[in-house]
């Protein structure tokens, strides 16, 4: 099957154009015409994938974060970007990037966030910005506390650590510094997300809110299974393999 048509499948459901303006999303390297057998899922381009693909054929690797933001002005092997991208190239393989418009897609990062605390994505409302949700859970999930909400997950609480009664809980994938002013207007007992500034931390706290904070990483993982999960429902002849944790 060629590349471009499981880049239009993946645009059907995470657009690239719904990227935000600063991201660089879509195909970074290779080849749409090139046939695709088997693709890796993965955070970022680090050095445990450039060691994973000089050992495996693979035939496109799909990252959350790009490995392009900016312009390049040279490509030069002894350094660590230039060494990544002739990797790539001389590997003959893809690479394509799912960044902020699979944070806003249904079942993206943020929606795979929300399931590991056990609500239905569908439920939530979307902060202003279209990433990020939160819940009423007077409505949703009555008589939780905060040490009850995350028990399970790996983090720690930053703000304010008092053990009480949550009525409202948000969501953010990643960094969730952009929705703190959000967080505060909505009246947010407790938000989620992977990381956050100190002075944001010491902020949540004068303001009588917690935070339960993931690691940057950690939080946006699970969306590589929705990836995943996608992929083999819309075709059986791809092997798609998540790579690290």
């Amino acid at each position: 099957m060629k590349l471009q048509i499981l880049i239009d499948c993946l645009n059907k459901w995470a657009p690239e154009e719904d990227a935000e303006g600063w991201d660089n999303v879509g195909l970074q390297l290779g080849d749409r015409h090139a046939h695709i057998k088997r693709v890796v899922l993965a955070m970022d381009v680090d050095r445990d994938l450039l060691l994973y693909l000089g050992d495996n054929p693979v035939d496109l690797v799909i990252t959350h974060h790009p490995l392009l933001f900016s312009s390049v002005k040279s490509i030069d092997k002894s350094e660590p970007l230039g060494e990544a991208i002739y990797t790539f190239i001389n590997k003959k393989c893809g690479l394509y990037s799912m960044h902020t418009n699979l944070d806003k897609a249904e079942n993206g990062v943020n929606d795979a966030l929300i399931k590991q605390y056990g609500l239905d994505p569908k439920k939530g409302t979307w902060f202003d910005g279209g990433i990020g949700k939160w819940f009423d859970l007077k409505t949703h999930s009555t008589g939780q506390t905060v040490s009850s909400f995350i028990k399970g997950n790996t983090g720690r609480v930053v703000g304010d650590k008092t053990d009480r009664t949550l009525n409202r809980v948000g969501f953010c994938g990643g960094s969730g510094k952009s929705l703190l002013s959000q967080i505060d207007d909505l009246s947010i007992d407790l938000f989620i997300t992977g990381e956050l500034g100190y002075h944001d931390e010491v902020a949540l706290g004068l303001s009588g809110k917690s935070g339960f904070l993931m690691g940057h990483k950690e939080s946006e993982f699970f969306g590589l299974y929705e990836i995943k999960e996608y992929i083999n429902c819309n075709f059986s002849n791809i092997d798609v393999t998540v790579f690290g944790r």
